[in-house]
């Protein structure tokens, strides 16, 4: 989708507005990938990511991840409901990311298709992602670790065998 929005730094800008619907998988990523393409042919100056989204699949939340990073323009996320799982992988990848009221973010736990737990290995290389992401952002890593992780506790936010997941209202508190 395409818009006119404007920002203070352009009289008139072009912005793609990227719907983040379902789930974070390689048919969306597909998606993803000519939205910025046609978003850079036509010189977009930003990029917004409306996210309402339960997760995804790691390997595809870290490719979007990577084509974040390298598009010439910013991109912004827009949480309009919620930013779960790999959701908040990429709210916290983008330049900066902004919730409604009444959204959420977090619970990333990552988690075998079908059900089940995932070994220790995929786990702790997930948890070291968020807390990197995190870093990026100027947040709070342990806050981003405490998604992944139910054993983490953060006196007054989240105890043990729980994982975190914030309301707008906690993460606007917690400038997370």
């Amino acid at each position: 989708m395409i818009g006119t929005l404007i920002l203070p730094q352009y009289a008139f800008s072009t912005v793609y507005v990227i719907p983040v619907k379902s789930q974070i998988e390689p048919g969306w990523l597909l998606f993803f990938e000519r939205s910025l393409t046609e978003a850079e042919e036509n010189k977009a100056q930003a990029i917004i990511l409306d996210m309402n989204t339960p997760g995804g699949y790691i390997d595809t939340a870290i490719e979007a991840k990577n084509l974040i990073s390298d598009f010439t323009a910013p991109v912004y996320v827009f949480v309009s409901d919620a930013a779960l799982s790999a959701g908040a992988y990429l709210a916290l990848a983008a330049d900066q990311f902004y919730m409604s009221p009444a959204s959420t973010i977090g619970a990333a736990e990552p988690i075998l298709l079908g059900g089940g737990q995932v070994n220790e290995k995929t786990l702790s290389f997930w948890e070291a992602e968020m807390r990197t992401i995190a870093e990026k952002q100027g947040k709070d890593p342990d806050i981003a670790a405490a998604m992944v992780r139910k054993e983490l506790i953060i006196t007054n936010m989240v105890k043990g065998g729980e994982l975190l997941t914030l309301t707008s209202t906690e993460a606007e508190r917690l400038r997370f």
